[in-house]
């Protein structure tokens, strides 16, 4: 398996991109977890990249609501999924996979 990103020099492993992840979604919104993503790996993730990070990080999410989510307007531009419908859409298996809810 791969878990070691190399980030602009430096090594950043797959563990620290999730809990990166994980420790973010406690406050702030799904939407704004891309941004965290991005930070962490250094670059803009590619659809792949959101879809293996989240799932690892979250995993409550279904594989077909990464999917959905994978095209929101932060990774693919303009034409994507709208913020407050990614948020919609991923917030309550967030909060499943972190405990704070019962799984939708």
């Amino acid at each position: 398996m791969y878990t070691h990103l190399v980030v602009r020099g430096c090594g950043v492993t797959d563990e620290q991109v999730i809990g990166a992840l994980k420790q973010r979604a406690v406050q702030a919104a799904p939407h704004m977890l891309i941004a965290t993503l991005s930070q962490a790996i250094g670059r803009d993730p590619t659809q792949f990249e959101f879809i293996t990070h989240f799932k690892r990080a979250f995993v409550c999410i279904p594989l077909s609501a990464l999917t959905e989510a994978s095209t929101s307007r932060q990774i693919v531009g303009e034409a994507g999924l709208a913020d407050e419908d990614f948020d919609h859409l991923l917030r309550p298996h967030i909060e499943a996979s972190l405990g704070t809810s019962s799984p939708p």
